[in-house]
């Protein structure tokens, strides 16, 4: 892969997303992923940080800041998209769909479209996985994906998703099986109680 160096600037700003363009097709299969999930975790910090400023003006400064991060996390999940239907190969090797259709979906929970949320999950899922590469964990997404639906009252849909993650992430393989196995049989797996905990 050709590597790209961005120091200092804006991280949600055109000059990124035109460096990251610049690339040729199947390297910005590489990092359209990881730029999608690295505008979504800037973009949720500043969110985080904007509720706790004492001033309205610098609140609603941080909020629109979160907005344009949320916004930029979207559209390299969908500039993910268009080129992996260019490269199967390519985005089989990266796990480009699953990344992207997950990162879509935490963005519809966002929007509170919990239908579309759970269609890109579904997407996710069956998105073709590389014979070589297995991933590990990216910022948690597909945590806070799993999590989220499962507060909304999804259950079989998250099973299936933990799944098809088992066989992308195999460090956690089985662990993400008996999450898996536990909502199934009508329980919460002990991630998900973390989760509630933390709250």
């Amino acid at each position: 892969q050709a590597r790209l160096v961005l120091v200092g600037g804006d991280q949600f700003g055109e000059a990124r997303y035109a460096a990251i363009s610049a690339l040729p097709e199947e390297d910005r299969l590489f990092y359209l992923p990881g730029a999608a999930e690295s505008a979504y975790m800037g973009a949720e910090y500043i969110e985080f940080t904007a509720r706790d400023k004492a001033r309205a003006a610098e609140a609603s400064a941080g909020q629109d800041r979160a907005a344009a991060g949320f916004a930029r996390a979207r559209q390299y999940a969908n500039d993910a998209l268009a080129l992996a239907a260019k490269y199967p190969q390519a985005a089989r090797d990266h796990s480009t769909v699953y990344r992207a259709q997950t990162m879509l979906g935490v963005l519809a929970l966002r929007d509170g479209d919990r239908k579309a949320a759970v269609e890109h999950m579904r997407t996710a899922s069956a998105a073709p996985i590389s014979g070589t590469a297995r991933y590990a964990t990216h910022f948690g997404l597909r945590s806070r994906l799993s999590e989220y639906l499962l507060r909304a009252g999804e259950r079989e849909s998250v099973a299936a998703y933990l799944e098809s993650s088992a066989d992308r992430f195999l460090p956690e393989r089985d662990r993400l099986l008996e999450d898996a196995a536990q909502i199934r049989a009508g329980m919460m797996p002990p991630s998900y109680q973390h989760a509630e905990a933390r709250r």
